[in-house]
């Protein structure tokens, strides 16, 4: 190792050289002494078996090897420059994509944003949302925080958060001619059903899951409204069309407005988890480091109603 780095040393005198075509200017640019350089040079040429320079009277020349190796060799620093010069700007500044789902989006990453903006103002987030799940390649999307149980292969995964499940509604519903006020009482009310729901297996849905541990099995929860998705749910909730389920990492806002209400204290913890996940080549770049640890920070800090 110490001899391959002592050889990039003499690669660096050489082009430097090279380019003035004297050891002295070459000296004084890499602040050594014109011996030195010399030095350098000769080691070169006996490392490589050849000679690079002509040493005439007043001047240098290449020779026609240090001529090809000189251009070769001005190519791969500036190449080793640009990189390095990437790497410390991808570390301060730039932008990254982050993929998710429009509900998490809207309710839980947008109304941060504010808070990441503060404390990494180099750094650009770009919000990609979808219900589907997508190729992070074709999509050029840098990290994604996924809904799911953490099997996501060829991919680095961290778990973001765990949440808990629970109906809400409208504070008009708990009063009326059919006052939710008993876990049973569910039965007089429409249930909202979120689609994205509909794309697992029934006894996986949010709702199947929480009224089983709830002790009740004979409600079909596809008999209701259905929405594309559980933010125009919880709307409808809001409005007073009937029960929707929410998670509690997407309702805090609504809750402590009183937007929405919990009818019951009983909550499950959801089968799903929120993960982030990236490809494994990105794990060691540092503005996804930055975004994973300032994620991680906030779910940290997420009131699980």
């Amino acid at each position: 190792m110490t001899s391959n780095i002592q050889s990039l040393d003499r690669f660096r005198t050489f082009e430097v050289a090279a380019r003035h075509l004297s050891f002295t200017k070459a000296a004084q640019e890499l602040f050594v002494t014109q011996a030195a350089v010399s030095q350098q040079i000769r080691q070169l040429e006996d490392q490589l078996g050849f000679k690079l320079f002509h040493r005439l009277t007043r001047k240098l020349a290449l020779t026609e090897e240090g001529a090809k190796l000189a251009h070769t060799t001005r190519e791969a620093l500036n190449s080793i420059y640009r990189t390095i010069d990437d790497i410390k700007q991808d570390a301060e500044t730039g932008s990254i994509t982050i993929s998710t789902i429009p509900s998490f989006a809207v309710l839980w990453l947008i109304p941060r944003l504010g808070q990441f903006r503060k404390s990494h103002p180099g750094i650009q987030l770009n919000i990609h949302s979808d219900e589907r799940i997508i190729d992070l390649n074709e999509y050029k999307v840098d990290l994604a925080i996924r809904a799911g149980k953490g099997n996501y292969p060829g991919l680095e995964v961290t778990l973001l958060m765990k949440e808990n499940i629970f109906p809400v509604c409208s504070p008009s519903l708990l009063q009326g001619d059919k006052p939710l006020k008993t876990i049973k009482d569910i039965y007089n009310h429409e249930i909202l059903q979120d689609e994205v729901q509909w794309r697992l297996d029934e006894e996986e849905t949010d709702w199947y899951v929480w009224l089983k541990a709830a002790g009740i099995t004979d409600i079909d929860t596809f008999a209701g409204a259905s929405f594309s998705n559980s933010i125009m749910a919880l709307q409808a909730a809001a409005a007073g069309l009937g029960i929707a389920m929410c998670r509690s990492s997407l309702i805090g806002d609504d809750l402590e407005t009183g937007r929405l209400v919990k009818p019951f204290d009983f909550k499950v913890e959801s089968p799903v988890s929120y993960y982030i996940v990236y490809l494994k080549e990105h794990s060691q770049k540092p503005k996804i480091k930055a975004v994973t640890q300032w994620l991680l920070e906030q779910a940290a800090h997420q009131q699980l109603f």
